[in-house]
């Protein structure tokens, strides 16, 4: 499980590499996303940030990131 917070606000921005609207360094957050898909592809990963609608039903159903 990854318990993301506000990296994101969804799971889709991380996969699509859509930087949030606020962000206080743009290039780092574009390599938190790239750490995020890396380390997914090689863990199954629940990816959970705070604001999907989303998260509860991928945590429910156990669909993983990659």
């Amino acid at each position: 499980l990854l318990f993301a917070g506000d990296i994101s606000y969804d799971q889709q921005q991380v996969i699509n590499g859509e930087l949030a609207g606020i962000s206080a360094d743009y290039k780092k957050s574009k390599q938190t996303y790239k750490q995020i898909i890396d380390y997914s592809t090689h863990h199954q990963t629940i990816y959970l940030p705070s604001h999907d609608p989303n998260a509860g039903q991928r945590l429910t159903n156990k669909v993983f990131l990659v």
